[in-house]
């Protein structure tokens, strides 16, 4: 999967279930999700639940920060790096 539509189901994900439909927010790669109020500890247990249940890794405690999560972009690096 390219990091392109790995990025596209992470979009959708986050419209979906954090976002809604109408709240027509832009994503970009680069928002910080946390500090526009889209993420918050458990938003990012969700979403975590959601990447293991979508592609197959594991994240372990130690990765559950917020670098890895705070932007679309550093979502995407993460899963590449764990697929690899």
């Amino acid at each position: 999967m390219s990091k392109a539509e790995i990025e596209k189901v992470i979009k959708d994900h986050l419209y979906e279930d954090f976002i809604g439909e109408g709240n027509q927010e832009e994503l970009t790669e680069s928002l910080h999700l946390y500090d526009a109020g889209i993420l918050d500890s458990i938003g990012t247990l969700q979403l975590a639940d959601f990447i293991e249940k979508k592609w197959p890794i594991t994240i372990e405690a130690h990765e559950m920060m917020k670098a890895n999560f705070s932007t679309i972009e550093a979502i995407c690096n993460f899963i590449e790096r764990k697929m690899a």
